[in-house]
């Protein structure tokens, strides 16, 4: 049985290998094919378009273009290589112009690769002579370009590229219209400053620009409008043909912008005759600002001291061309010192006119360098407030004076007694002191009463004396008593200060008195005498009486 299983497997095997066997035999003879061949020809076919042609008088016009390649095939075949017949490769495009008012300024224009289709925009630079008449003028377009005339394919397959250039007439109109050109500007203010400024249009065309709208933009920070802003439009109205029209705006330069021209942009929005909104060729008025006002401060005098309030003066010189209003010098220096004021007015200044000034200046005790005071000036001009550059000073700062010197000139008092003494009061600084009063105090033994005096004025170096009167007490101790002076004055700041000063008193003895030791030794004596007297004689007196 097992035997005839296995004869029975072996033998469907064999059908089953024999049927494939033909069926496979069968398809390997159906899928052999044979590789196309053939030819493609053809090449691009360019031209070129210009939507917008009318040019102005007077100024560089940009004309934009299209290139349209329709491509041409001759003969067709796989769409690869009917692409690759009609693409122009290395495309470029040159203008000439045989006409003297119109001037190409662009080189060859590279387009590169271009299908079938539309490719664009392209821009053509044309400088048009001022003087032009009106009407259509030629322009010759030369297109040149690479592609591949023959495509040759199948086992192998081949290619060859070709050269081709194309030349045509394009036509531009020069337009009946307004042309709007800059004339001149001005500007009246400085660095720093908000001014006027205005912009002189005129129409050179020969047609009016109605309800012209200028608009004007700055391209930097530096240069602004009004409220601080980059863009700004001002309306003209109508500007006729052969007319001028002024344009009027508000204009800041920052202080940090350089003294040179500042160019803006500027272009005119208007209706020509037929109602149909243009806008000019971009136009850039240029303004030059005046430099930084500046101002200068001459013939300083410092009667600045250590520790002392002192003035200082000196001459602010309007250096700047033009008048000024309300200048006032704001200290803006050396913290340390005392500044009374930290800005002193000088008032209304034309230019090159000076004006004087003085501050009162507080030193501190201990400062004995010269000091650089800086100040800022500021002023208005037109309603608005500004500063100009900083300016800075030295001041010379005298050292610390010994103030004032006292000394005593009749100031000796007798023991127990009461006297006036005389002391010399000596101003050893160098200005005037006036209303000065003088406080002398001193304390037991030798006490002033009533130590106030009345000095009045005192010049440098001068010296006036004032009187006390001062009690001493009898057991004084003959010796010198310090006196100590407060001084009150006003200096040449009309300052109100103070000042000290130490004189000395001296005690003398009594010489006339009977010292109190040596009166009652003498007492001792009187008594002991009276007693021995009594001792001696008394008894005897005694017994004498009795008997």
């Amino acid at each position: 049985m097992v035997q005839r299983g296995f004869a029975l497997i072996a033998a469907s095997i064999l059908l089953i290998a024999a049927g494939t066997g033909t069926a496979l035999g069968t398809d390997f003879s159906d899928q052999v094919t044979e590789i196309p061949s053939g030819q493609v020809t053809g090449s691009p076919e360019v031209d070129i378009v210009i939507p917008e042609n009318e040019i102005v008088p007077g100024e560089v016009n940009k004309v934009e273009f299209f290139l349209l390649n329709e491509g041409r095939v001759r003969r067709s075949g796989p769409i690869e290589y009917v692409e690759r017949v009609t693409t122009a490769r290395s495309t470029t495009v040159e203008f000439t112009s045989r006409n003297d008012d119109i001037e190409v300024v662009s080189e060859k224009i590279p387009v590169g690769s271009l299908p079938t289709g539309e490719k664009g925009p392209y821009t053509v630079r044309l400088e048009v002579d001022d003087g032009i008449g009106e009407g259509d003028y030629r322009l010759s377009a030369e297109t040149e370009y690479r592609y591949t005339g023959i495509v040759e394919y199948g086992v192998s397959s081949s290619m060859r590229d070709l050269s081709g250039d194309e030349t045509e007439r394009l036509s531009v109109e020069v337009r009946d219209d307004a042309r709007l050109r800059i004339e001149g500007t001005e500007f009246d203010a400085r660095l720093g400053e908000k001014g006027d400024a205005s912009v002189t249009l005129r129409n050179r065309g020969s047609v009016a620009a109605n309800d012209a709208v200028v608009s004007l933009r700055s391209p930097t920070e530096t240069v602004l409008f009004e409220d601080g802003t980059s863009e700004i439009e001002v309306s003209i109205g109508d500007v006729g043909s052969g007319e001028t029209a002024e344009v009027e705006f508000p204009l800041r330069f920052s202080r940090d912008a350089n003294v040179r021209g500042q160019t803006l942009r500027a272009t005119v929005r208007y209706e020509d005759g037929k109602g149909i909104v243009r806008e000019s060729r971009t136009l850039t008025p240029s303004f030059t600002p005046e430099a930084k006002q500046r101002f200068r401060i001459r013939d300083v005098s410092s009667g600045l001291r250590s520790g002392t309030v002192g003035w200082l003066s000196g001459e602010v010189v309007n250096t700047a061309d033009m008048e000024v209003e309300n200048v006032v010098l704001r200290y803006t220096g050396d913290v340390n010192l005392n500044m009374r004021e930290t800005s002193v007015a000088v008032g209304d200044m034309q230019p090159d006119e000076t004006h004087s000034f003085s501050l009162r200046v507080g030193v501190p005790a201990g400062t004995s360098s010269d000091k650089e005071l800086s100040f800022v000036p500021e002023y208005t001009r037109d309603g608005e407030e500004y500063e100009a550059r900083p300016v800075s000073i030295v001041a010379s700062v005298a050292e610390h004076s010994d103030g004032f010197v006292v000394r005593g000139v009749d100031a000796t008092v007798t023991q127990g007694q009461e006297r006036t003494v005389e002391f010399e009061i000596g101003n050893g600084m160098d200005e005037n002191v006036r209303n000065m009063t003088a406080v002398a105090v001193s304390d037991e033994p030798a006490e002033i009463e009533s130590g106030d005096a009345f000095v009045g004025e005192l010049a440098p170096g001068e010296t006036k004396t004032v009187r006390f009167d001062v009690d001493s007490d009898s057991d004084a101790t003959p010796r010198a008593y310090p006196v100590r002076f407060t001084f009150e004055f006003t200096d040449t700041a009309g300052e109100t200060r103070t000042a000290t000063g130490v004189a000395r008193v001296e005690v003398v003895e009594d010489e006339s008195r009977v010292p109190f030791e040596d009166a009652l030794i003498g007492l001792v004596i009187v008594v002991l005498l009276l007693g021995l007297g009594w001792w001696v004689y008394g008894k005897d007196f005694v017994a004498k009486r009795r008997g």
